[in-house]
């Protein structure tokens, strides 16, 4: 009788010792357990964000195994722990931010007292009532806020703005002037202008305004705001019709290739 732990050592030893074991061989014998039926209807049904962009850009192993087959790794390191604990902490700056647009408080005086939240977000928070207020001062009942707006182009894809501003031509709210889209970034690296322009998210989200509630107006007119409250850093990215056409030629590609491609590797 072969003993269970015998056997899997030696597998280790081979693994390690035989170059013979081929990775890309690997990956087909993964993507041969896929039935072509799921995969064809995972293909067809993706929802292309600018996560799954990065992704495909990244690795099309880990696309493979993350979009195709629900595989998600993590770890319960120090690292990982640093990390669910700042993105905790955004999606919170995010929420009070949407409570702010919608016109409810964001949180109450005992929520203060009691530490649920910190002096930080408060003085945060004071900067982008101010925002709001500028807005509302400059242009009265000509501007419209979308907080958390989700949006879905009919080639899927799909992008949550975390503040999408509508300026009107006149109070009759008929016709779009221009539209500014605002990112709440709460991470401490000061973002730059060059670092906007190379994003991902920018290309993504900029591409899918100019195609969906901006489609009928100059693409000049629409702009993206990077703003870091913590440090009143705030990055505007123009947008244009040129970069309307370029980004459009890249994601329609992107998205046919993802599409198409059969070897993840």
């Amino acid at each position: 009788m072969i003993d269970d732990k015998v056997g899997i050592e030696n597998k280790n030893e081979t693994n390690i010792n035989d170059s013979s074991v081929d990775n890309k061989d690997m990956e087909r014998e993964k993507l041969l357990m896929v039935d072509e039926k799921r995969l064809e209807y995972r293909l067809k049904n993706l929802v292309f964000s600018q996560n799954l962009f990065n992704t495909w850009n990244r690795s099309k192993r880990e696309f493979f195994e993350k979009y195709i087959m629900d595989i998600f790794w993590s770890d319960d390191s120090d690292k990982d722990r640093q990390f669910e604990e700042k993105m905790t902490f955004g999606r919170d700056f995010h929420t009070l931010c949407q409570r702010v647009f919608i016109g409810i408080q964001p949180f109450t005086s005992e929520d203060l007292s009691n530490g649920l939240i910190e002096g930080s977000q408060v003085e945060n928070l004071r900067k982008i009532y101010r925002l709001k207020k500028k807005y509302e001062n400059t242009y009265g009942d000509r501007v419209k806020f979308f907080p958390e707006y989700k949006m879905t182009l009919d080639n899927g894809v799909f992008v949550i703005y975390d503040l999408l501003i509508l300026i009107f031509k006149d109070l009759s709210n008929s016709e779009l002037e221009r539209i500014d889209i605002w990112d709440w970034k709460t991470e401490g690296k000061e973002i730059r202008e060059m670092d906007a322009n190379r994003k991902m998210q920018t290309v993504v989200y900029l591409y899918a305004c100019g195609e969906g509630i901006g489609k009928n107006i100059d693409k000049a007119n629409i702009s993206m705001h990077y703003y870091q409250p913590h440090l009143d850093n705030n990055v505007v990215v123009k947008y244009s019709e040129q970069r309307h056409m370029e980004y459009g030629e890249y994601i329609v590609k992107t998205i046919k290739e993802i599409q198409e491609n059969r070897v993840w590797e």
